[in-house]
């Protein structure tokens, strides 16, 4: 039987990756300095289409790990996926959750005397290695007033992850159909759902996205990762805690902004 569905994770992968590539560097592409206010609305829409790759491969990523067992895996499933949308500690945790994945899916074959397909280690640290490097050297570029350096750094995994996302799904189809059992039957017995987790982490995202309405998706998606903790704490909820605190701290920030700005020109001036 299909563990994951080969098609769907590299095709969509593939085409929302590349739009989101090329919308977001629109500005780039037309070769002026500046960005212009109709580039906003291509940033916009590339970074909503970069997010929705991010999500199909952080879903792949999830059904990758639920396939090890507890005791060869070096972090639970929760962490392994939620970790990676926590800022900052997510430039480390790349290296965990894929690099770290196919060195322990590797053991696990060998643990059970499976002749199976080895899981690329190689191509898990470059993908690991070019996110960092493609991130944080791009944040600094980008303030720096030089935003095609990060831009460069980041074609590698263009085609790295989507290799990857093939790779993957081929050796998850054929591992033996007991493992795929053992793996949803290992699931069941981990703990209580994780439904609000998933949705506080969805919010949380959101929040961040969507200007002004951030702020109540963000406060729904605290009381969700809040009530999602009381039942079962794992990454899932952390990172949908955090995430909701960070768009509903900074919109309403704006918020309060506009309503000085308003409050200022109305009354005191």
């Amino acid at each position: 039987m299909k563990y994951v569905s080969r098609p769907f994770f590299f095709g969509s992968y593939l085409a929302t990756s590349l739009l989101g590539f090329f919308l977001y560097r629109c500005y780039l592409i037309s070769g002026k300095d500046t960005i212009e206010p109709i580039h906003l609305v291509f940033i916009y829409l590339g970074s909503l289409f970069s997010l929705s790759a991010f999500i199909i491969f952080i879903v792949l990523l999830y059904k990758m790990w639920k396939i090890l067992p507890s005791e060869l895996a070096r972090t639970t499933l929760g962490k392994a996926v939620g970790f990676l949308f926590i800022p900052i500690f997510n430039f480390y945790w790349n290296f965990q959750a894929i690099w770290g994945w196919t060195k322990d899916f590797n053991l696990f074959m060998r643990r059970r005397h499976i002749h199976s397909q080895n899981a690329p280690e190689g191509l898990g640290l470059a993908i690991a290695i070019f996110w960092v490097t493609g991130g944080t050297i791009g944040i600094i570029s980008g303030l720096a007033g030089v935003p095609a350096i990060g831009t460069v750094l980041g074609l590698p995994n263009l085609i790295l992850i989507p290799v990857f996302i093939y790779k993957a799904c081929t050796i998850l189809n054929n591992l033996p159909d007991e493992i795929k059992e053992e793996a949803a039957l290992n699931q069941q017995q981990a703990g209580g759902p994780i439904g609000f987790g998933v949705a506080s982490l969805v919010l949380g995202i959101l929040s961040i996205l969507i200007p002004y309405i951030g702020l109540v998706l963000g406060i729904i998606g605290i009381v969700l990762a809040v009530k999602q903790r009381r039942i079962r704490r794992e990454g899932l909820s952390l990172a949908g805690l955090i995430t909701s605190i960070i768009g509903t701290a900074f919109w309403s920030l704006i918020t309060l902004m506009v309503i000085i700005t308003i409050a200022y020109h109305t009354y005191l001036r």
